[in-house]
């Protein structure tokens, strides 16, 4: 069910998405039958980061504020058109993830949580990549 860098690019493609398209992702919720049928949240990703050790393309986002917020939308840093300057074959095969930094007791993790679609917003101009939604907040 997790998504993969090329499956990424083979959306990209087939939907001509704009390579100006800012970059969120999408927390659903999904009943028993296998059908969205919610939304919990929507974060702009911040950073992209290709990590060779876990094989993953960790699309990052940010913790803390309410997750549906205007200013907050509109504040995305990250294009397709950075996502692709950086994929090359030796990372196409790789998963593709959010992953966001908590704070636990005293401890610091990131929690990473896999690619379980895509879709896109063209009157807005955004591309989302969807994730389970199981937390209300990012």
């Amino acid at each position: 069910m997790s998504k993969r860098v090329s499956d990424m690019l083979a959306y990209i493609e087939e939907r001509g998405a704009e390579p100006t398209f800012q970059l969120f992702a999408l927390a659903v919720t999904i009943d028993a039958g296998g059908q969205v049928e919610g939304q919990k949240w929507v974060a702009p990703i911040s950073q992209v980061q290709f990590d060779a050790n876990s094989s993953e393309c960790l699309l990052h986002i940010e913790d803390g504020e309410p997750p549906i917020n205007r200013s907050r939308l509109n504040a995305a840093r990250v294009t397709l058109a950075d996502v692709l300057s950086m994929i090359s074959p030796a990372n196409r095969e790789y998963a593709v993830c959010t992953a966001q930094e908590a704070h636990l007791d005293d401890a610091r993790v990131r929690i990473d949580t896999p690619i379980i679609g895509f879709g896109e917003n063209p009157e807005e101009r955004r591309y989302f990549v969807v994730v389970l939604g199981d937390r209300d907040r990012p």
